[in-house]
């Protein structure tokens, strides 16, 4: 197949490439609308979310007239929490109110919460009350759950509705994501590979895929790992760490890899499974369990990557990552 990279239609920052990774050079009812505007999501802007999963229980105190306080964090996704502050003048029990955007959680009707108390929501409740650190079970507090989704040190944004479905507040914090997420990206997949004339192995043998630092630092691959489409866990892989610029390969078949692309390329090991020839979804995350990329690929996309012998690369390895495979 021509060498040259090929032009698709339709595929955002995506192209083909012939078969070899770049590195070779692979290179509230009624209480609740009363008080609508005194109830807040607790957020703590003076910290940043990756340095409140280091401190989990410093919560910072109650403010009055209802400012956004509280702590909104997470750590690990069992032990992530929200906090619903009601600053009224006494207790309140309100009707189902409604928790979204980020995450997603009714809270249950009749709840009464106190003047300048706290509730809080969390993805695991069990796991809130078994905390070694405040706010943990054993002090008295109101917790809910479990919520649906997952607090994203990208930044979010969570909205509470009362029982019409009216918005009520709304409360965004900017994150602070980890260097994994700012700067690993996958740029090339060889998910459907051509045989290889004259070698006995079976052609999806040669399968790989490859990462890059597209960085201005060192990164730390330390737990970074695919949980989805492939499993592959870089701590204690061939490749650890990856310098400004650089490439980690992961192949289906060590031997397979090297008997067709030479030795000598950073490949970090083996992964688990397979990559589907039809597409699927790959999930990437980081030590904290947070999304680095999370992306589909499609083999309608190029056809001639769909065992021809060309590989799918990325068109702009600088482009936001939320394009990857759009």
């Amino acid at each position: 197949p021509d060498p040259s990279p090929q032009k698709g239609q339709g595929v955002a920052h995506l192209t083909a490439r012939a078969s070899g990774p770049a590195s070779a050079s692979p290179n509230a009812g009624d209480d609740l609308e009363q008080h609508r505007e005194r109830i807040v999501l607790g957020l703590d802007a003076s910290r940043s979310l990756r340095s409140l999963r280091e401190a989990l229980g410093a919560l910072p105190p109650i403010l009055d007239g209802g400012s956004p306080t509280g702590a909104l964090c997470r750590r690990r996704a069992r032990l992530e929490l929200a906090a619903l502050l009601g600053p009224f003048a006494e207790r309140r029990r309100l009707q189902p109110v409604d928790l979204d955007g980020a995450v997603q959680h009714t809270f249950r009707s009749g709840t009464v919460i106190l003047s300048n108390d706290v509730m809080y929501a969390s993805p695991d409740v069990a796991a809130f009350r078994s905390r070694a650190t405040s706010p943990r079970g054993g002090q008295g507090l109101l917790v809910q759950g479990n919520y649906r989704g997952q607090l994203s040190a990208r930044g979010e944004t969570l909205l509470l509705y009362d029982d019409r479905g009216r918005l009520v507040h709304t409360n965004s914090y900017p994150g602070n994501p980890s260097l994994a997420q700012l700067y690993l990206r996958v740029t090339e997949i060889m998910y459907h590979p051509s045989p290889l004339p004259g070698n006995t192995n079976d052609a999806e043998q040669f399968e790989y895929l490859e990462l890059k630092n597209i960085g201005p630092v060192a990164l730390d691959l330390s737990g970074v790992r695919f949980v989805n489409g492939i499993s592959f866990g870089f701590t204690g892989s061939g490749v650890t760490s990856l310098a400004t610029g650089g490439t980690a390969i992961l192949v289906r078949n060590s031997a397979a890899f090297i008997v067709r692309y030479g030795a000598g390329l950073p490949i970090a090991g083996q992964f688990g499974g397979a990559l589907e020839n039809g597409g699927e979804t790959l999930r990437l995350e980081d030590a904290a369990g947070e999304k680095i990329l999370e992306f589909a690929y499609d083999n309608h996309w190029y056809e001639i990557t769909d065992g021809l012998g060309f590989s799918l690369v990325i068109a702009d390895d600088s482009a936001p990552w939320d394009t990857w495979g759009r």
